[in-house]
C-alpha cells in the first residue's frame, strides 16, 4: 500500500514538518485548538486521541453560552459617512417614462453582451437585494433577468431557515447557493437577515447578531478574494410611500396576495428596522463589498440605478 508518491513525500519530511509547525502556530485559536498526538506507538496514539475527544465532549462548547458581548468595532467604510444613512437619501429622484425606456433598453443590451462574452465564463457573480417591504426588489430583479439566458442565473428567495439549516452554522445555507464561474446568483433577501429581521424580531440573541457583522465581512471577503464579484443593493423607500403601496396592493386583484398581516406587523417596527439597517451599513460597507443604497420611491429610477451599477461593475471587472 506504499506508493511512489509516499516515498516522494518521505523525502520532503523536513519541509513538511516545518510547514506543519507554521500551520499550527498561525491557526491555533481558543475556538479551535490543535491537539498534537505523539503517534510512534499505535496504542498510545489511540488512547491519547480518545482522551482528547472524551474530555472535549465532557466540557461542552469551547465558547461560553453566557457570552453576550455586543461590542464589535465598525469596519472602515468605502463611502462618505453621510451617504449611507437612510435619513439622508434623496427620495425625490425620478425618471420620466421616455428616459426610463431608453436607458432600460440600453442597459439590458449592454448586460446581455457582457454575460455572453468569453471573459464572463471565468467570473462568478453574486447580487444581494435587501430593502424595505414593497420597495420593488422583485420587479427590479425581473428587469435584470430579462436580459439573461435562463441557464446563466438563479434567483434565490430567502425565507426563515428550515430545521435542517438551523442545525448548521448560520452561513452554511448560503454557501450552498453560490454561483460557479460563468453564473450569476441573485439573492432576494440574504445573509443580512441575521442583523435585520432576526435582530429586530429577537430570533437571534444579541451575541449572535452582533457577532454576525464580523462573520459576514469575513464571508464576503473570502468570496471576493476567490475572484467573485459581489454587489449589494438596498432599495429604500419612505414610510409614506410604503403605506401607499400597501394600500394599492390590497385593492388590486393581481397584487393582493403580496400583502399579509406580517407586512403590517413589520411596518409597525419601522424605527427599529431603520436603526438595524443603519448599523448594518456602518459595519458591513467594505471596500471589497460596498453597499449601493438606492432611493426607490420612483421604481423607474431604482431599476435603472441598479442596472447601470451592475453593467458598470461587470464591464470594469471583465476588462481587468
Amino acid at each position: 500500500m506504499v506508493s511512489p508518491q509516499d516515498y516522494l513525500v518521505s523525502k520532503r519530511y523536513r519541509r513538511i514538518r516545518t510547514a506543519a509547525a507554521t500551520m499550527l502556530g498561525l491557526t491555533e485559536s481558543p475556538a479551535a485548538r490543535w491537539h498534537v498526538i505523539p503517534s510512534a506507538d499505535d496504542d498510545f496514539r489511540a488512547v491519547a486521541t480518545g482522551d482528547v475527544v472524551l474530555s472535549a465532549l465532557r466540557q461542552g462548547p469551547a465558547l461560553s453560552a453566557k457570552d453576550t458581548s455586543t461590542e464589535f468595532p465598525p469596519v472602515p467604510r468605502s463611502g462618505s459617512s453621510g451617504s449611507r444613512r437612510l435619513a439622508e437619501i434623496d427620495y425625490t429622484l425620478k425618471l420620466n417614462e421616455a428616459e426610463y425606456e431608453e436607458r432600460l433598453n440600453r442597459s439590458r443590451n449592454q448586460l446581455g453582451r457582457l454575460v455572453r462574452s468569453p471573459a464572463f465564463r471565468k467570473l462568478p457573480v453574486t447580487l444581494v437585494f435587501e430593502g424595505h417591504d414593497a420597495a420593488g426588489k422583485g420587479s427590479t430583479i425581473r428587469r435584470i433577468t430579462h436580459a439573461l439566458d435562463a441557464r446563466q442565473f438563479r434567483v434565490v428567495q430567502i425565507s426563515a431557515p428550515s430545521d435542517q439549516e438551523r442545525a448548521y452554522p448560520y452561513l452554511w445555507r448560503f454557501w450552498q447557493q453560490l454561483p460557479a464561474t460563468g453564473e450569476l446568483t441573485i439573492f432576494d433577501r440574504s445573509w443580512y437577515g441575521r442583523v435585520l429581521v432576526e435582530r429586530v424580531e429577537k430570533f437571534a440573541k444579541p451575541a449572535q447578531w452582533s457577532r454576525a457583522y464580523q462573520e459576514i465581512n469575513q464571508f464576503e471577503q473570502q468570496l471576493t478574494d476567490s475572484g467573485m464579484l459581489v454587489l449589494k443593493f438596498w432599495l429604500a423607500i419612505t414610510k409614506d410611500e410604503q403605506l401607499k403601496r400597501f394600500r394599492a396592493r390590497e385593492v388590486s386583484p393581481f397584487k393582493s396576495f403580496k400583502i399579509t398581516p406580517e407586512d403590517w406587523r413589520n411596518r409597525a417596527k419601522w424605527a427599529a428596522y431603520k436603526v438595524a439597517a443603519n448599523d448594518m451599513f456602518e459595519r458591513t460597507d467594505t471596500p471589497y463589498a460596498p453597499w449601493h443604497v438606492i432611493p426607490a420611491n420612483d421604481k423607474r429610477y431604482a431599476r435603472i440605478a441598479v442596472l447601470e451599477t451592475l453593467v458598470g461593475a461587470l464591464d470594469t471587472r471583465l476588462k481587468s
